[in-house]
């Protein structure tokens, strides 16, 4: 009762309320959508009724078809390259209706097919992005810490199709569970952080760091002031790496900017 009074009031439920599954067709078709989520680890979504916040706008008057173009460009261009079966599943589309939009949508040179080497079938791209393909990778140099809500990593065997790269999630449940930070340099994911943030003592934790293959210096020195940036947004004054399982990985932290030592584990000061 306390629940259901606590939504009559705010307006909003979420999914202790009812199972998601309910939540589901409500969303994707445009009669609720998230207005904010609960605190913790897991963030509940919260859902609102669309029209209690925009009640001029009528959903009828938008053009079903355009909408529908207009959804799978957006999937298409979050996600770069992907085959049609791809996007079908993430919109709830057919992916016979979803192959016949990306049809009409590549007459209007919007949208380009492709062949990856090595992936069955085709993929398709859009057209904006089609002129990256074929620019030099080398002089790029960035690091992207990627969490698993970002859309490179939610569908994981997508990404080990194209980047060769998984991993398994661990829920919430299990004791000593890893939150992965997914590492992307350039185009290679190097492996994950695993961190904690201590808001009570504005301390970000560093639990374990797992790579696929030896980092080079300037390697290490990017991947770490990606880091420090991380918890500099969260607002933490300190870093500590706890002890890792690689005592490589343990020793290259203390080498490139993690260099004060305390009862086995590494502190960083941010002030």
């Amino acid at each position: 009762m306390r629940s259901f009074r606590r939504r009559e009031k705010k307006a909003w439920a979420s999914p202790e309320d009812f199972h998601y599954a309910a939540f589901r067709p409500l969303f994707y078709s445009g009669k609720i959508f998230i207005t904010h989520r609960d605190r913790g680890i897991f963030r509940m979504p919260c859902y609102e009724l669309f029209l209690d916040h925009f009640p001029k706008i009528e959903l009828e008057s938008v053009d079903e078809a355009k909408t529908r173009k207009f959804m799978i460009l957006k999937a298409l261009s979050a996600y770069g390259v992907t085959p049609s079966r791809h996007v079908a599943y993430w919109l709830g589309y057919k992916v016979k209706e979803t192959e016949e939009i990306l049809q009409e949508l590549e007459k209007e040179h919007l949208v380009a097919k492709i062949k990856i080497e090595g992936l069955r079938g085709f993929s398709w791209i859009c057209v904006e992005d089609l002129a990256k393909l074929g620019s030099k990778t080398d002089e790029e140099d960035s690091v992207a810490l990627l969490t698993l809500m970002d859309n490179l990593i939610r569908d994981r065997k997508w990404l080990q199709q194209l980047f060769n790269y998984t991993f398994e999630v661990e829920y919430f449940q299990k004791k000593g569970m890893k939150w992965h930070v997914n590492i992307l340099h350039n185009h290679e994911f190097l492996g994950f952080v695993n961190p904690k943030f201590e808001r009570s003592t504005k301390r970000f934790i560093i639990k374990d760091i797992s790579l696929k293959r030896r980092l080079d210096k300037d390697e290490w020195c990017r991947v770490l002031d990606r880091t420090k940036e991380l918890a500099q947004f969260h607002d933490a004054e300190t870093i500590q790496v706890q002890r890792t399982k690689s005592r490589e990985i343990q020793k290259a932290l203390l080498n490139y900017g993690f260099s004060k030592q305390s009862k086995g584990e590494v502190l960083v000061n941010l002030k």
